[in-house]
């Protein structure tokens, strides 16, 4: 089997059985066939690797192995993403944008989240079955929704949000699949796709240019900014930027969730003892941003999850010249590609990498090359503060009211695309809260990343206990950036 078809049907096993076959660093050719100009593939593991390509945006830009689209299209305006705008090359949209994702703002979205969090939890009941993927995607969606289209109709923003999820699974497929832009092809209905949600983005802007409303959003701090500024004529620019803003901060929170659930259905005597610290710093109630710093174990437990069944697994770079690393010649246009996953799964950095331990975040630190599941240097994920918020605050207001508990033997397998998702989703049943955590067994290859042989022929379960003092009272800063 060819590499590249092994890397776009299973891309982690594509790189296991690589980097045991030629170590940390290797080259491979283009998949694509008959170019004019042939480009390779360079896969690079390892904390120094990671350094080099992440850190060094001088050499290597951010890129995707999404599908390009005919020139001027949609699609193509999608694609360029949150890339430096061309006549910007030193004042990146990022600075743009931070402002609405530090540490200050996140505080003012706190009675969003409690509030969409509530609207998703009041449509479960005792008893019933969901799929909680389908559920945390709803549920992030629409904060996606409200923090960057907010001046829109919420029937508006959560229309455009299914598109732009739409597109984003379909954009990111094999190329041995024919760019055929003809009716009735997958390639044509993508770029229909891209093609609407630019239109639709594109009137967005429009609007927020021709009109200023007491109701602010990212979309209108991007659009007020250009304006203000000699860039105006370039605020279609903002399309891509905007489309990637919301599938970065709707998918990663989606995903983070999901899999942070499952590890905890599948591991009840942690979730025994994370329902004690819930229950003793909050009783029952949604936690304010002065509280998620009294849950060193919550963060523990994400950090861990984020670890483990990492929302983004691999981060792909583009070279912007002729350059060395460790040892391989790359040329401009070469790919480049690294792995948060397979760097957290390295026993040398984690011991017992498979296995879901949040206690281990006690007494590690990482640096940001060893553990970055929102990416690291010049170029990381400025919404990781407000995923972090959204993600502890969901899950604490979820787990304290519903004991979420695996349909046995549903088959979990994972679909690696831009990220990493259950991908035929995760079934569950939903309880209320009565503290009979219980794992069950599985099927799929979930069992290649985590190892949940122990715990699911232990079954544990755990009796209604009172509630003691917790033994975590370590600051969440010990152990990382607290929300």
């Amino acid at each position: 089997m060819p590499w590249y078809t092994h890397f776009f049907h299973d891309p982690l096993t594509c790189f296991a059985d690589m980097q045991q076959k030629f170590g940390q660093i290797f080259a491979v050719g283009s998949p694509i066939p008959f170019r004019r100009k042939q480009r390779k593939f360079v896969i690079a593991f390892g904390p120094d690797n990671n350094r080099r390509i992440l850190q060094d945006t001088e050499t290597f830009r951010p890129g995707s192995v999404s599908v390009r689209g005919p020139r001027d299209s949609g699609l193509n305006r999608i694609r360029v993403g949150f890339s430096v705008a061309k006549h910007q090359q030193d004042n990146s949209l990022r600075k743009i944008v931070l402002p609405a994702f530090q540490k200050n703002a996140v505080q003012d979205y706190h009675a969003d989240i409690v509030t969409l969090t509530n609207e998703v939890l009041e449509h479960w009941s005792d008893g019933q079955k969901i799929e909680i993927w389908e559920q945390m995607r709803i549920l992030s969606g629409n904060l996606a929704c409200q923090l960057l289209f907010g001046r829109e109709s919420l029937e508006d923003s959560r229309a455009l949000g299914e598109s732009l999820q739409q597109f984003m699974q379909q954009s990111y497929v094999s190329p041995a699949s024919l760019r055929l832009n003809m009716a009735g092809t997958p390639y044509h209905a993508l770029v229909r796709r891209g093609e609407e949600i630019a239109s639709t983005i594109q009137n967005m802007l429009d609007r927020r240019e021709t009109s200023i409303t007491a109701r602010s959003d990212v979309l209108e701090m991007m659009v007020r900014t250009f304006q203000n500024s000699t860039d105006a004529e370039h605020i279609p620019d903002l399309v891509g930027p905007a489309a990637f803003l919301f599938v970065a901060s709707f998918e990663t929170v989606a995903n983070a969730m999901t899999w942070t659930l499952f590890l905890l259905a599948q591991h009840p005597h942690i979730m025994a003892e994370l329902f004690d610290e819930l229950q003793q710093v909050l009783g029952g109630e949604a936690p304010s941003t002065r509280q998620l710093a009294q849950l060193p174990l919550l963060e523990a437990t994400i950090k861990e999850s984020l670890r483990i069944l990492t929302p983004v697994p691999i981060t792909y770079r583009v070279a912007r010249k002729e350059t060395e690393l460790n040892g391989v010649q790359i040329c401009s246009g070469d790919r480049v590609m690294c792995s948060q996953y397979v760097t957290h799964h390295t026993p040398d950095l984690f011991s017992e990498p498979n296995r879901f331990n949040p206690h281990r975040w006690f007494s590690i630190n990482p640096n940001t090359y060893e553990y970055f599941p929102f990416g690291a240097g010049p170029r990381s994920c400025l919404g990781y503060t407000l995923g972090m918020t959204i993600i502890k605050v969901s899950l604490a207001m979820i787990l304290q009211s519903f004991r979420l508990s695996v349909i046995p033997q549903t088959r979990i397998d994972r679909m690696v695309k831009l990220t990493m998702s259950p991908k035929r989703g995760i079934s569950m049943y939903v309880h209320r809260q009565d503290r009979r955590f219980e794992a069950v067994p599985v099927k799929g290859n979930i069992h290649q990343m985590v190892d949940l042989k122990q715990t699911e022929s232990n079954r544990s379960s755990f009796p209604q206990v009172k509630y003691g003092k917790s033994k975590f009272t370590r600051s969440a800063d010990t152990y990382g950036d607290a929300a």
